[in-house]
This record gives structure tokens, C-alpha cells and sequence, in this order.
């Protein structure tokens, strides 16, 4: 049986980087995009095989791409906020701002870490947006 899945294929450092939305932790790399698409349809195909031989099934394909416009209204810079992200990693609470390379100040708690983003988005008329552990973004406005 022949299967025909959508394969995502991105620009990544040196290269370029493939995944199928529908064959889970299936990935591949290339230097060229045709070169990443060709190592994605070999993975796939090696992933299935291995899929098969467990008796587990394939995964049948479903996703489907388009294509959308849109013209952002990008407000003048005298409108614009500056926004302080509050993100978990390694049981620590980075504070970064927005753009910024690296983080701001690492704390060791969370409310540590959004007591200093309010009072640095407060200076600046921005907003903090904190991150919770599971990805999800909430945003708090710098006067609460």
C-alpha cells in the first residue's frame, strides 16, 4: 500500500529540517531542501517498517497544508510595548526580553521572577508574559 504524507520542510542552521505531522518523532536533516525531503521519505519509510514489524499500526495520513495572507498593522514605535517573557527551564525562571539573546536574570522561584519583569515592563509601558511549565502563555499586564 502507498501512503502520501505532507512533510514540513524548514530552514535550520546549515541546512534544512524536515517532520510529517502525522508520523510522530519521524525527523531528518539535509543540506538542501531536496536533500532533506529524501532522507525525510527514507525515514518515513524505515519508521513504518519498524512500525509494522512491532504490530503496531500506521499511521494513516491526514494532514493537509494552505496557505494564508495577511498584512500585519505594525503600530509606530512611540505605540509599541516592550514585553518580558517569564519561561521554566532546568527549575529555574529565566526573565528575557523580548528579542533579547539571553535571559535578563534567572531566579529561583516564579514569583521572584515576575516581580522583576513587572517592575522592568513597568518602567517601559510593556507586559509580561509568563510561561507556564506545560508551554501554555498567560499575560499579565505590568500594573497587576
Amino acid at each position: 500500500m502507498t501512503y502520501r504524507y505532507l512533510v514540513i520542510i524548514e530552514k535550520a542552521d546549515g541546512g534544512f529540517s524536515a517532520y510529517s505531522p502525522d508520523v510522530l518523532g519521524c525527523v531528518a536533516t539535509g543540506r538542501t531542501v531536496d536533500a532533506a525531503q529524501t532522507a525525510m521519505t527514507e525515514a518515513i519509510e524505515f519508521h513504518l517498517e519498524g512500525l509494522a514489524l512491532s504490530g503496531e499500526p500506521i499511521p494513516q495520513p491526514r494532514a493537509r497544508h494552505a496557505f494564508t495572507t495577511v498584512t500585519p498593522t505594525v503600530p509606530p514605535k512611540s505605540l509599541r510595548h516592550t514585553a518580558y517573557h517569564i519561561v521554566p527551564a532546568e527549575g529555574k525562571w529565566f526573565v528575557k526580553k523580548a528579542g533579547a539573546a539571553r535571559a535578563t536574570r534567572v531566579y529561583g522561584d516564579k514569583a521572584s521572577a515576575v516581580q522583576r519583569a513587572k517592575q522592568l515592563a513597568r518602567r517601559q509601558a510593556g507586559r509580561v508574559l509568563i510561561h507556564n511549565k506545560d508551554g501554555t502563555i498567560r499575560e499579565v499586564s505590568a500594573s497587576e
